[in-house]
Order: structure tokens, then C-alpha cells, then sequence
């Protein structure tokens, strides 16, 4: 086929969902079934491919924070008792901030039907037993 060229494409759909169309069309006032149904095919596209680049911005800044988190707990055993409980108080925060974005990547990670996520999802439980270790760590009467 050359670029232009349109083609048809019959499609079996359920009626629940034809009618979620319908319903999608007079909201948006577009004019035929077709052009709603290539409208939302561009939206999920469209979707798909930034909803995978969030979801790889969001792993990075979650790997980002556990790593800085790390560095925090192992300077705080070095340095003096005042200095250890400010850097403890510091990574709690952090830790908060981890575990936000551990959900949020939890939440693309199950929207995400692909065979790739699902192998991924150990990533999420490595992270989660992460959080869990930082928590007891942090525990010892220096966060709450």
C-alpha cells in the first residue's frame, strides 16, 4: 500500500464496547464511527508509547532514590550520633519519596499487558522488599 492510501478494516466488536464508542463520538462531536474509532486508535497509540517512556522515567527516579537512600543509611554509620540521626531523618524522607514512586510504578506496570512488564514485575518486588529492609533499618527510633 503507498503512504496515503486508505484501507479498509472490517472489526468484530462487542456491543458494550460499540456502544462506549458511540457514546466517546457524540461527546467529542465527530462525525462518523470510522473517524472515532481512528481517533482512538491514534489516542492509544499515542498512549502506549508515552505511557512506556513515563514508565522508564519512573523506574530510573526509583532506582535514583533507593540508590541515594543506600548511600545515606551506610554514611550514617560512619559519621557522629547527631549527624547520624539527621541523615537517618533525611533517608526516611526519601523513603517516602521511593515508595510513592514504587506505586506509581506498580500502577504502569500492571496497566502494561505486555509479556516485557510481566517479566519485569520482579523488579517490583525487588524494590518492594527494598523499601521494607530501609524501613526496618530506619526503625530504630529515628523515623516513624
Amino acid at each position: 500500500m503507498t503512504e496515503g492510501a486508505i484501507e479498509r478494516l472490517q472489526l468484530v466488536i462487542p456491543s458494550e464496547e460499540i456502544a462506549s464508542i458511540e457514546k466517546w463520538r457524540f461527546a467529542n462531536e465527530i462525525a462518523s464511527k470510522s473517524e472515532a474509532v481512528r481517533r482512538l486508535c491514534q489516542i492509544g497509540l499515542a498512549f502506549d508509547q508515552e505511557h512506556r517512556e513515563a514508565k522508564d522515567r519512573t523506574r530510573s527516579a526509583l532506582d535514583a532514590t533507593t540508590r541515594g537512600i543506600r548511600m545515606l543509611i551506610e554514611r550514617s554509620a560512619l559519621v557522629g550520633d547527631g549527624n547520624s540521626i539527621e541523615l537517618r531523618q533525611i533517608a526516611g524522607v526519601l523513603l517516602e519519596a521511593m515508595e510513592a514512586q514504587l506505586s506509581l510504578y506498580q500502577d504502569m506496570v500492571s496497566t502494561d499487558a505486555t509479556a516485557a512488564a510481566m517479566a519485569r514485575s520482579g523488579d517490583v518486588d525487588e524494590h518492594v522488599r527494598e523499601a521494607a529492609t530501609i524501613r526496618e533499618k530506619l526503625t530504630g527510633g529515628y523515623y516513624p
